[in-house]
């Protein structure tokens, strides 16, 4: 059985099988996180020459999804070490070779907090914190992103840093995607050789996944973690409409009309932005693929920025419908549920999920001014 198949079968059910001790730990546990690392599973999108699996977008956001189907937490840092990993291929074959001594080196960072780099001798010398840095705990190495100023102007780099160089702050207090581990790591005139030190760039001739912006790998892996969580959402609603029977009421939910409507409304609103999801991806890689030179049209990067966006949040909105319906049994920690619940919510949060990427999508449509961040 190769890597992708341990992933989509045994770790997937080693996964949801210890997912209570995942948010329990509030970290995917040592030997867990040592067989996924052995399995790629945070490498999904690392270079073949690299050693890395290189996985065609429309799988992988497959296999992101049904690793969220175990667990919301292990599917995320999936798909945040894996996007991470893309940047392999605009560094040079002798540094990322030295970066990525064997294919499941792995990557986390996070966005910057007051952070600085100076020019020094050599290199740069960064101070700072950086959030959010989800998979931390199994990372082997760090991205700082930073922005210096050269002649007046500024530029925004990642520097490479080995992550025993930095201080972890271990705080995570947070109700959903616990087992993300998404510390923050701070860093005081840490030297950078300029060796380490990538300014983003694309690179043309590159194979046709990195012509996908980063961004935009992150939003439909992000989408695809969210279509997990609120499918196995749908899945505990079912099995425990079978068996619940509201106080004062004499059938379960199962047999009441009103919770079969609103039950097959939800499956079908969950279908069609699985479908929109899939459907953007799959014919996107499609007709890249076609082109001799692949390059990504505007109008592509757009469907794929308001597919991923509408999918985080019509995934909430489908949870929260499936929350309700559970009745008081959704309160409990210890019903799988209240877990997904706390998941969505997180992930709706993202800027991925923001509101405001359906403004910046109709700016597009009406031929107004937008900002391409988002898109990039």
């Amino acid at each position: 059985m190769d890597n992708i198949e341990r992933l989509k079968n045994t770790l997937h059910e080693q996964v949801r099988e210890q997912a209570d001790t995942i948010e329990q730990e509030r970290q995917i546990p040592v030997e867990l996180a040592k067989e996924l690392k052995q399995a790629g599973a945070f490498t999904l999108l690392l270079p073949k020459n690299l050693g890395g699996s290189q996985m065609a977008l429309p799988e992988y956001i497959r296999l992101i999804q049904r690793m969220a189907e175990a667990d919301g937490s292990t599917a995320w840092a999936m798909n945040q070490g894996s996007v991470l990993s893309t940047f392999s291929h605009q560094l040079p074959d002798q540094l990322a070779k030295k970066i990525w001594t064997h294919p499941n080196v792995t990557l986390a960072n996070g966005p910057p907090v007051g952070s600085t780099a100076a020019s020094v001798d050599g290199g740069i010398s960064i101070s700072g914190r950086w959030v959010f840095s989800s998979g931390i705990t199994h990372a082997d190495w760090l991205i700082a992103a930073c922005t210096t100023k050269e002649n007046g102007v500024k530029r925004g780099i990642l520097a490479f840093v080995p992550k025993a160089q930095v201080t972890i702050d271990r705080s995570w207090e947070v109700a959903g995607l616990v087992g993300t581990a998404s510390y923050a790591f701070e860093a005081n005139d840490l030297f950078v050789s300029k060796d380490y030190v990538l300014s983003p760039h694309p690179v043309a001739e590159a194979p046709m996944l990195y012509q996908f912006p980063t961004n935009l790998m992150f939003a439909c892996g992000f989408a695809s973690v969210a279509l997990g969580v609120s499918r196995a959402a749908m899945e505990f609603a079912v099995e425990r409409s079978a068996a619940k029977v509201k106080r004062f009421q004499s059938k379960t939910l199962s047999e009441d009309p009103v919770v079969q409507s609103e039950l097959g409304q939800c499956y079908a609103e969950w279908q069609a932005i699985e479908a929109m999801l899939h459907t953007a991806v799959d014919d996107v890689w499609g007709t890249m693929a076609s082109q001799s030179e692949p390059q990504l049209a505007e109008q592509q990067r757009f469907r794929l920025r308001i597919a991923a966006t509408h999918t985080i949040r019509k995934s909430r909105d489908i949870t929260d419908r499936l929350y309700n319906l559970c009745s008081t049994d959704s309160i409990y920690r210890s019903n799988d549920i209240q877990r997904r619940f706390q998941d969505i919510h997180v992930i709706s949060q993202h800027l991925q999920g923001r509101p405001e990427n359906y403004q910046t999508a109709a700016q597009y449509l009406m031929g107004l001014p937008y900002d391409r961040g988002m898109i990039s």
